[in-house]
This record gives structure tokens, sequence and C-alpha cells, in this order.
């Protein structure tokens, strides 16, 4: 492994445990203020890890890893993608074992219901009755607005190390190479949070080598739209998008667990199957047309 690749890594996930693993010593469980507040800071990790890195070979941060921000359609492209993931998503969950479709929005509420008094129910439910669409559609469109927005700021953070940073070092790998070592790398350094039970509360052990499973499925694409966007910030957007969208295909399903619903769950994982088949079929028909875009 090359030494400055090494170092980001050492960096990245020493603070990654620190931050994240400091959460549970101080009680902050996944949904408390401090344990979100905790997060978004271990998010900004990989960029230290990537500043020390390219100060230690003598190299700035900007131009070399791509930060500047591109606009071109690809851009569009990094916006639409986990909508239309979301929309997969939905469609395979129900193909689960003990998940049945229930686009009822009082359904939405029964996941919260203990938290809440009678009153406080009464009232959520009227307000999302008045609702002049679902809000499952409603909350893709807000996905949208957050991953152009504060999302993609703070996956930004993220984006810095894995596809700036980690694209140029493993550079001349090949796209599938590159986008598998980086997704193992991804999927690991959450292992922090992974184990007190973000994303997978019913499964935290098992957790941590799913959701490793699940970064190096979503890779390619984020490799995709970082190579043909010409900036990090293409793939700080999808990150973004695909993080406020990921939530969506739960509000239109009961049953299930963490491993049989949702975006980081068995549908989200298939999902991301098919967008892996398309770009690869994509890529293929590109190669065939002009064999030095590859």
């Amino acid at each position: 492994m090359p030494p400055a690749l090494l170092r980001y890594l050492v960096v990245s996930y020493a603070l990654a445990a620190l931050l994240g693993g400091g959460a549970g010593l101080i009680g902050q469980g996944p949904g408390t203020l401090g344990f979100v507040a905790l997060a978004a800071l271990m998010m900004w990790t990989p960029t230290v890890g990537a500043w020390a890195a390219q100060r230690a070979k003598g190299e700035a941060l900007v131009e070399p890893l791509g930060l500047r921000p591109v606009l071109n359609r690809w851009l569009l492209v990094a916006v639409l993608a986990p909508l239309g993931l979301a929309l997969l998503t939905t469609a395979f969950q129900l193909l689960m074992p003990g998940v049945s479709f229930n686009p009822d929005p009082a359904s939405i509420l029964s996941r919260v219901s203990g938290v809440m008094t009678p009153d406080q129910l009464a009232e959520a439910t009227a307000t999302l009755n008045q609702l002049p669409i679902h809000p499952y559609w409603l909350s893709l469109l807000q996905a949208v607005g957050a991953g152009l927005t504060v999302n993609a700021l703070f996956a930004f953070g993220e984006e810095i190390g894995w596809r700036g940073f980690m694209l140029k070092a493993l550079d001349g790998r090949g796209f599938w190479s590159v986008s598998l070592l980086t997704g193992v790398a991804w999927g690991f350094w959450h292992a922090p949070v992974i184990l007190q039970g973000y994303n997978y509360p019913q499964h935290p052990l098992l957790g941590v080598p799913l959701f490793a499973v699940f970064c190096v499925l979503l890779s390619p694409l984020h490799t995709l739209v970082r190579e043909r966007g010409g900036s990090v910030w293409h793939a700080a957007v999808l990150h973004g998008t695909f993080n406020a969208a990921a939530g969506v295909p739960l509000l239109v399903v009961t049953g299930g667990d963490d491993l049989t619903t949702g975006a980081v769950g068995l549908p989200g994982m298939m999902s991301l199957v098919v967008a892996n088949g398309l770009i690869w079929l994509w890529r293929r028909r590109e190669a065939r047309l002009d064999p030095q875009a590859q």
C-alpha cells in the first residue's frame, strides 16, 4: 500500500473511532443530539486524512483532488439517481417476507407513536392528512433540496477523502477495482457508529459487514459521477441526496426489520445491483463505440 494512502486511512479511521466511538462512551446513542453532532463531525474525518496525506507529499488539496465545483449534466444524474434507487427499493421491499404495502399516512406515525402523546399523535395525523400530496412524494422532493444544500455540504467532508484523495491514490487500477477498494474502505470506516445501532438497530454486529457490502454496491455510482462530472461535488450531491432519500421507502410499508426494508437493507442492495448492471452495460456499449473512453 502506498505510504500516502496508508496515512490517509490511519488518520481517517482513528478520528472516526474517536468521534463515533466517543458518542457511545458518553451515552449518546443514535437519535440523540450528541450522537448527531459527533456523527456530523465524523463525516469530516476523511477530509483531515486527505489533508494529512497531501501535506506529507507536499501537494495541495483543491486542484489535485478535484474539489472545484463543475456544472454539467452529471450533476443532474447525481440528483436523480438516488430518487430512482428509492423507487426501486420501495418495489423490492414488497418481495420481502413479512413486509406489506401500506400507503395510509397514519402508518408512518406508528413508528414514533411510543414517544408521542395521544394529542401530539392526533395533531400529526391531521397534518399528514391535509398535505396536498402523499408524504412519500413530498419526501422525495425534499430530498432533492437537502441533497443540493446541507446534505451535500456534510457529504463533501467524506467525499474529499473517498472520491477525492482515494480515487487519485488508486488511479490506474480501473473503474471497477477502484470502486471495490474505495467501497470496502468507505464501508468499514462507518463501523464505530454501526456498532451502536446506526442503520441496523436490530443487528449492530451483522450490520458492520453488511454496510461494507452496501457501500461496495453504492461505490460505482459515486465513482461514475465523480469521474464523468469532473468534481468531487458531484459525488457529494449524490451522497447527500441518497442520504436524504434513504428513509423514503419506509413511508409506504409496514412489517419487516432493518434487513428486509429500507435503503441499507436487502431491498436497497437489490436496487444497487440493478444500477450496477446498468452501469456495466452502459460502459460496455461506450467501450465498443469509443475504445479510448475507457
